[in-house]
């Protein structure tokens, strides 16, 4: 059976009162015992005291009459009185004759005060057979002991009076113990009931229901507890209607969201889902399910299996039902899951192709055209003789040139952005592919009084790349570096990391403020317009490297402080063998 607090407080509280009642009456009847003992031995010792003159005096003058004093005084005093010659004869005795008494001279009473200090025993007395308290005070003449003076009294008289008090104790003792039970019942229920009135409404609350208070009415820690309890239930009431509210509106922005949302957990769950998500696996209720049951994709199934492996965050474009999705892997911080987002971009993407489209005929459509007049502008230039037209004729060619590079780098771009388009891949010396193209660059930085500096790593393993979209990626970096710096130097380095290589280009220009440097990998792109007329920029440049690094997996970044310079970090994976 379960025990109750308030028979647990009833129980304890009566095992303590039992407990005080025993000892109390233990101590009491001790302390009797103690205090009538010690009340006799002065009564006896006031009393030897006092005697002692008289029996001095007879000891000295006439000790013929001491037994017959001695019995006289005895009864007027209720007390027995002995005097003991030095030899332990007993001279004079209110009780007995002292021809028949045994020699006392072995009594430890009469020994020690034949020392001369008065001493105290109690002890069975043979002579009348009774538990007897002794006094014995010695008696001196003339500097000796001439005997000891013993009164004595049994220690019947005050059994019997510290069992009438005994029996008083008692009977009071009895007579409060059922007031003091009930005091500790009712003390124990006012204890037991806030506890249990606590008790109840904390079962209540952890059913779900916040509406229960509990009042005390006296003060107290219980008061203050009951208080407690009420402030806590009332708050945990309004966090839980206010996440409850939250809730509801997450779940409406969630049901609402066009894009398609899910959260997976580490171990392939769907933990929870949104309607387009549902729509597009075609599933009212993928959630509790793996997520490889209700989107079957390799692409989905090989990229979630990898963050799980090395959890981070990830993008990419994957297909599904004829249509494309920029999915993003959002990793949620402590947990291990994920929440992926699909966005439909087939529309953006048929757009761009119809773009990229129209660029790529446009540019082929130009590319004819713009080779014939480069063509004649040779011929013209060889048959114009004043300085004026050979002027105009150069303006001409300039701008044709610039023309044919934008029709190039557009066509290039047109070429890396088709889903065709494939690396001529094969195991590549960065290092040697450096050297070789910042050779092309020697005139240029010479011409300009700026110094090329080459950090590299000789003893660099290869990485699995398209040599030739490799060397328009350096020459692009490069050709920004040479054009928009005016003093110092270019500094290209390399250096091997645990799995990638990273290349660096640094140089000491005009660099690029803060808010534009997001933008310097979009076409057609450039932080100074007036700088790039004049270098014959097309704009394109780095969106081509841009290109380049994310066909060979890698990753591309900027480094830039306006009027100190710009650096560009490229990072490239080894290839497998190394």
């Amino acid at each position: 059976m379960k025990k109750t607090i308030f028979l647990k407080t009833f129980r304890t509280g009566t095992l303590i009162l039992i407990s005080a009642v025993a000892l109390i009456t233990v101590f009491t009847f001790a302390s009797l015992k103690r205090w009538h003992k010690n009340d006799l031995q002065n009564h006896l010792q006031r009393l030897g005291l006092s005697l002692q003159p008289t029996v001095i005096e007879k000891l000295a003058k006439e000790p013929g009459v001491l037994d017959a004093w001695a019995k006289q005084m005895g009864k007027s005093i209720n007390a027995r009185i002995s005097v003991i010659l030095p030899g332990g004869s007993v001279l004079a005795d209110s009780k007995a004759m002292p021809d028949n008494m045994d020699n006392h001279l072995d009594r430890p009473e009469i020994s020690e005060a034949m020392a001369g200090d008065a001493s105290s025993r109690q002890r069975f007395s043979r002579t009348i057979m009774a538990d007897t308290l002794y006094i014995a005070l010695p008696l001196q003449l003339e500097s000796e002991i001439a005997g000891v003076l013993r009164i004595s009294m049994t220690m019947e008289s005050i059994r019997n009076l510290r069992h009438e008090l005994e029996v008083r104790v008692t009977a009071i003792l009895l007579s409060l113990f059922p007031l003091s039970l009930l005091l500790t019942y009712i003390h124990s229920r006012r204890i037991s009931r806030p506890i249990q009135s606590l008790a109840q409404a904390a079962r209540i609350v952890a059913e779900g229901d916040f509406t229960p208070r509990v009042y005390v009415s006296d003060g107290g820690e219980l008061g203050e507890l009951a208080t407690s309890f009420n402030r806590m239930v009332g708050r945990q009431s309004d966090m839980i209607n206010e996440m409850a509210q939250q809730r509801k509106q997450l779940e409406t922005i969630f049901a609402a969201m066009r894009e398609a949302l899910a959260v997976i957990t580490h171990d392939g769950t769907v933990l929870m889902s949104n309607l387009s998500f549902n729509k597009l696996v075609d599933d009212e209720s993928p959630t509790g399910k793996k997520y490889w049951e209700v989107l079957r994709s390799s692409e989905f199934y090989q990229t979630i299996q990898s963050l799980i492996a090395a959890p981070r965050n990830h993008s990419r474009e994957m297909e599904s039902a004829d249509r494309n999705y920029l999915v993003n892997f959002t990793l949620l911080p402590g947990t291990g899951d994920f929440v992926v987002t699909f966005l439909d971009i087939t529309e953006r993407r048929r757009l761009e192709t119809m773009k990229r489209d129209f660029v790529g005929n446009v540019s082929h459509e130009l590319k004819t055209p713009l080779t014939s007049i480069k063509g004649f502008l040779e011929v013209l230039e060889a048959e114009v003789r004043g300085s004026e037209g050979l002027r105009y004729l150069e303006i001409i060619r300039r701008n044709a040139d610039r023309m044919i590079h934008i029709i190039q780098d557009l066509l290039l771009l047109s070429r890396m952005e088709d889903k065709s388009f494939s690396l001529n891949t094969r195991e590549v010396s960065l290092s040697q592919l450096v050297r070789d193209t910042a050779r092309m660059f020697e005139t240029a930085v010479h011409r300009k009084g700026l110094k090329l500096t080459l950090d590299l790593c000789d003893k660099m393993s290869p990485i699995n790349g398209d040599s030739s979209r490799l060397e328009d990626m350096l020459v692009n970096l490069l050709d920004n570096a040479v054009k928009y710096t005016e003093s110092g130097g270019i500094t290209v380095r390399l250096k091997a990391e645990a799995s990638h290589v990273v290349l660096e280009v640094s140089d000491t220009g005009i660099g690029i403020p803060a808010d534009l440097q997001e933008r310097v990998f979009e076409r057609f792109f450039v932080a100074d317009a007036s700088r790039s007329k004049e270098n014959g920029g097309t704009g394109l440049g780095l969106s081509i490297v841009k290109h380049i690094v994310m066909l060979h997996e890698g990753e591309i970044s900027i480094n830039s402080t306006p009027h100190h310079g710009t650096t560009f970090t490229v990072r490239l994976p080894l290839a497998p063998s190394s």
